[in-house]
């Protein structure tokens, strides 16, 4: 039986469960990265066709960040979290003048365990709004930014990556 994951690590694990072994895919750059004894990231890049077509997803970056305890942590491990993910973001985006960002907070809100998604977005600072009525391109210090929470298919009926195209299509 095939699942469906929003994830590409958990589409990595089905690969390799499949096939038999885990290693190298066609396609595929894989980097793991332990920032401390608690925090690691997992990055994935699918890097051509083939890769898509292994991994049953779109070519581009994939970024896992695992976090032990961060629920009930301390200040001092919430804070290590929040460098390591500023770090992860850095190496995605590059600031410059005219940069547009679009951040998905993806997971139900209704489901504790699966809110963080939109959780967070509800704490980004939006600026787009800004650019809007200021009539601006672009700025020297902050990015234009969107925020967008779409739900999950069993709340909406409508697919999740659908609602993202459409709304990436609109802060471009």
């Amino acid at each position: 039986m095939k699942y469906r994951t929003d994830l590409a690590i958990e589409s990595v694990e089905m690969y390799d469960e499949e096939r038999g072994k885990s290693g190298d895919i066609d396609g595929v750059e894989m980097e793991k990265i332990q920032y401390d004894e608690d925090i690691k990231s997992t990055r994935i890049k699918i890097i051509d066709p083939k890769g898509e077509q292994l991994l049953q997803r779109p070519m581009g970056n994939y970024i896992t960040l695992e976090i032990e305890g961060l629920v009930d942590g301390d200040a001092e491990l919430k804070d290590r979290a929040a460098k390591a993910l500023a770090e992860e973001l850095k190496e995605l985006i590059q600031f410059h003048y005219y940069l547009k960002v679009l951040i998905i907070g993806l997971g139900n809100d209704k489901v504790t365990p699966d809110a963080l998604g939109p959780y967070t977005v509800s704490k980004v600072r939006v600026t787009r709004h800004w650019f809007i009525i200021y009539e601006s391109d672009g700025d020297e210090e902050q990015a234009c930014v969107s925020g967008f929470i779409p739900g999950v298919m069993g709340s909406t009926g409508m697919e999740t990556a659908e609602l993202i195209q459409k709304a990436a299509g609109i802060v471009n």
